[in-house]
C-alpha cells in the first residue's frame, strides 16, 4: 500500500534535504567559477612603453648632468693629492743643506779631506740633490760665537731651528789627524767621526727617510769613491823618505793608506716609536671623520631641538654647547687611545705634554669639525648629497699639504701653512720629539683663526638651516593637505 502524503506534514522537507545531500554541499558564490571576472594585469610600467618617454629623456639627462659633474669633480679634487707627488725629482734641488768645512790648512799639509768634499758637493749631480750653502769653518764660527757655540754646536742648532734639512761637517784638522797616522805608521787609527751629519728625523719622518737622508747617503758614496784616489796620495808625499819607508814596512800599512772616511749620521731627534705615525699623521684624518660621525649622530638632537621651537639666539647657543662638548669628550678619548699604548708625552713638555696634546687635539676637532657642520648644515638644508663632496674635499685639501714635503711641492700647495690639520701636525711632532718650538704660536694662532672663523659663520648656518628644514616641514604639511581636499588621500 502506498503511503499518502499529507499536506503540512514534514515528508516534503526531509525529501528536500536528501536531495540536497545526494547532491553534495553548496558551492556557494566564491566556489564557482566567475567567467564574467577580467583577468589581473601585471603590476607596473614597461621600461619603454610610449608614454613614459618623456620621463625616460628627463632621466637620461639627469643621469648624463651627475655622471659629468662627479667626474669633474673626482678628476679636480684627486689632481691635488696626485699633483702634490708630480716631478718631486726636479725639485730636490729645493732642499736646503748646510755644509760646514772647519777642515783647514796645517803647515804644508793641505785639507785634502775637506777639498774632496767640497769638490763633491760642487759636482752637477750633486746640485740636483739640494740646495747646497757651503761655508768654511771661519766664516761659520762667526755665527756660532753669536750664540756662545761650537761649530758642532752650531751646526746642530741651525738643523734643530729647521734652516735646513740636513748637513755635512768636516772636523777641524781631519787631514792634519790622519796626516799625522800616515807620518807615524798609527795602524790604531780610527777614521770615524771625520765627517758627520747631523739631521732631525722627527722634522718630518717621510721626507727625510724618502728624500733627504738618501741624498746625503748619494754624497757620501761619491766622496768614498774619491777616497782612495785623492786623500791618501798626496798625504804620502808629504813624508819624508824614512817615513815612507816605516809605513810601507808596516804589515797593516795598507788598511791604514786605504782608510775611507764614512760618514757619521747623527739622528738628533729620531723617530724611534712606530705607534707615532698613528697620532702625529694618520690619526689626524681620524679626526676630521670622527667630528664627521658626531654630526650624523647628533641629527635627532637638531631634530629635537627645532621641534622646541626655539629664539634663534638658544638655538644657535644650545647647538654650539652640544658640539663643543662633543668635541671636548671626543678630543679626550682620541688622546687616551695614545696613552694605553705608551706613547712617551714627557719628551717636550713633561708631565704636561699629555693635556698640551689633547687641547691642541681639542681645538683641531673645534676648528675642522665647526668647518663640517657648517658646511653639513648647508648641504642638508640644499642639497644633501653635496654633504659627501664636501667630506672628501675637506680631507684632501687638509692631508695633501700636511704629509707632503712643502719644499718638494708647487708652490700652489704653500696654502696648507694656513690649513688647521697642518699646523696641528706641527704641533704634535713638538710634544713627541722635541722638535723646534719656535712655530708652536704661529700653529696656535692659525688654529684659533679658524675656531674664530667656525664661531662667526655657524650661527648663520644654523639659523639658515633651521628656516629651510621649517620651511620644507610646511611645504609637506600643505602638500598632504592639498592631496586630502582633492581626494587622493581618503
Amino acid at each position: 500500500m502506498s503511503d499518502t502524503i499529507k499536506p503540512g506534514s514534514n515528508s516534503t522537507s526531509s525529501t528536500v534535504q536528501e536531495n540536497a545531500i545526494a547532491s553534495g554541499p553548496d558551492p556557494g558564490p566564491d566556489s564557482s567559477p566567475d567567467v564574467s571576472e577580467p583577468t589581473t594585469k601585471p603590476a607596473g610600467n614597461s621600461f619603454m612603453a610610449p608614454h613614459l618617454k618623456p620621463v625616460r629623456i628627463k632621466l637620461l639627462k639627469v643621469f648624463v648632468g651627475m655622471l659629468l659633474f662627479i667626474s669633474a669633480y673626482a678628476l679636480g679634487i684627486f689632481s691635488i693629492y696626485w699633483g702634490a707627488a708630480y716631478d718631486r725629482g726636479s725639485k730636490l734641488k729645493n732642499l736646503r743643506m748646510l755644509v760646514v768645512i772647519e777642515d783647514e790648512p796645517v803647515g804644508n799639509v793641505q785639507p785634502v779631506i775637506g777639498n774632496s768634499i767640497r769638490s763633491v758637493v760642487q759636482q752637477p749631480q750633486v746640485q740636483r740633490l739640494g740646495d747646497w750653502h757651503i761655508y768654511s769653518g771661519q766664516e761659520f764660527a762667526k755665527q756660532a760665537q753669536k750664540h756662545n757655540n761650537t761649530v758642532e754646536e752650531e751646526v746642530a742648532r741651525q738643523i734643530h731651528h729647521q734652516e735646513f734639512w740636513s748637513s755635512i761637517y768636516v772636523r777641524g784638522n781631519a787631514t792634519y789627524d790622519y796626516f799625522q797616522a800616515l807620518q807615524s805608521a798609527n795602524t790604531s787609527y780610527n777614521a770615524s767621526g771625520s765627517i758627520m751629519s747631523i739631521y732631525e728625523t722627527g722634522r718630518d719622518n717621510m721626507a727625510m727617510q724618502s728624500y733627504v737622508t738618501p741624498n746625503v747617503k748619494s754624497v757620501e758614496e761619491m766622496f768614498l769613491r774619491l777616497t782612495a784616489s785623492h786623500i791618501a796620495p798626496p798625504l804620502i808625499q808629504n813624508l819624508t823618505e824614512s817615513q815612507q819607508t816605516a809605513l810601507f814596512k808596516n804589515d797593516n800599512a795598507t788598511a791604514l793608506v786605504s782608510t775611507q772616511f764614512p760618514f757619521v749620521f747623527s739622528d738628533r731627534r729620531p723617530f724611534t716609536d712606530p705607534v707615532l705615525i698613528a697620532p702625529t699623521q694618520v690619526g689626524l684624518i681620524y679626526l676630521i671623520i670622527l667630528t664627521f660621525i658626531q654630526l650624523n649622530f647628533f641629527i635627532p638632537i637638531n631634530m629635537m631641538m627645532g621641534a622646541m621651537k626655539l629664539k634663534n639666539a638658544h638655538y644657535v647657543i644650545v647647538k654650539m654647547l652640544v658640539s663643543y662638548v662633543g668635541y671636548f669628550i671626543l678630543s679626550l678619548m682620541y688622546s687616551l687611545v695614545s696613552l694605553a699604548m705608551q706613547v712617551d708625552f714627557t719628551v717636550a713638555f713633561g708631565k704636561s705634554g699629555f693635556l698640551v696634546f689633547w687641547m691642541s687635539s681639542f681645538l683641531t676637532m673645534c676648528a675642522v669639525g665647526g668647518m663640517n657642520e657648517i658646511f653639513f648644515l648647508i648641504c642638508f638644508a640644499t642639497i644633501p648629497p653635496f654633504i659627501g663632496a664636501w667630506l672628501l674635499f675637506w680631507v684632501i685639501t687638509n692631508v695633501t699639504p700636511t704629509f707632503s714635503p712643502l719644499a718638494l711641492c708647487a708652490h700652489f700647495f704653500r696654502y696648507g701653512y694656513a690649513m688647521p690639520i697642518h699646523a696641528s701636525y706641527e704641533i704634535s711632532k713638538v710634544i713627541f720629539f722635541d722638535t723646534y718650538k719656535g712655530a708652536m704660536g704661529r700653529n696656535y694662532a692659525i688654529l684659533v683663526i679658524w675656531n674664530v672663523l667656525v664661531v662667526a659663520l655657524l650661527p648663520f648656518a644654523a639659523v639658515f638651516y633651521k628656516r629651510r628644514m621649517a620651511q620644507k616641514a610646511m611645504a609637506e604639511r600643505q602638500k598632504v593637505v592639498d592631496e586630502v581636499q582633492n581626494g587622493k588621500i581618503n
